[in-house]
């Protein structure tokens, strides 16, 4: 069966979805709408020269800035129609994850997982959604409801993300012993990688239930 730590981090994580999406909802009223009507004359960069030679080439453009300036304004409403549609449904949507996050789902039976990486890829946060500072937030929370205040104030996580992202930017093993003595990082976001070297290092979870 899942254990209550898991459960507790299960229940952590539904929060720290909610709270993110609370931010990003708010970041977007905050924002607001981005229409922006086009109705002045100069935008079309009409104007009239004081040069009176050039009068003529003005007065020729003139019909075809009118005509221009005449099409924006109409597709006017339709612009501000189409940018408020969007902009309530990206408020709904929001609001959805927002309840959906706060009635997380126990797995049935067993547990989910019997490491800390696999708990994380079905219950952590995306990265697609959600900051570098929200997910290591939620990993903290994790580590300490799991391990215990003293595991979790003895890993340096900051330091540890960092050397992740260093160790990315260096050059490629050019030998097979550089190679075995690089760091052997996959691909995936700096957290993610974070939770997989703290799996490697911290017990099972079957040992700390």
């Amino acid at each position: 069966m899942i254990s209550a730590t898991e459960r507790k981090c299960i229940e952590l994580a539904g929060q720290a979805r909610a709270a993110s999406a609370a931010r990003r909802l708010a970041e977007l009223r905050e924002r607001g709408m981005g229409f922006e009507p086009v109705i002045r004359m100069k935008d079309f960069g009409f104007g009239w020269t004081k040069n009176p030679r050039r009068w003529a080439a003005e007065i020729v453009r003139l019909p075809v800035t009118i005509a221009g300036f005449a099409l924006l304004l109409a597709l006017t409403p339709v612009l501000f129609v189409g940018d408020w549609l969007f902009y309530q449904a990206a408020q709904s949507r929001l609001r959805r994850e927002i309840r959906k996050a706060s009635e997380p789902v126990f797995p049935p039976d067993e547990s989910p997982s019997r490491s800390l990486d696999a708990l994380w890829r079905m219950y952590g946060l995306d990265e697609r959604v959600a900051n570098d500072a929200e997910r290591l937030g939620l990993l903290k929370a994790w580590i300490r409801t799991l391990y215990g205040a003293p595991v979790a104030e003895s890993i340096d996580y900051e330091g540890r993300v960092l050397f992740i992202e260093e160790s990315r930017r260096r050059p490629e093993p050019s030998t097979p012993e550089e190679l075995l003595a690089a760091p052997n990082f996959v691909h995936r976001p700096a957290i993610d990688s974070l939770v997989s070297w703290l799996s490697g290092e911290l017990p099972p979870l079957a040992e700390v239930a």
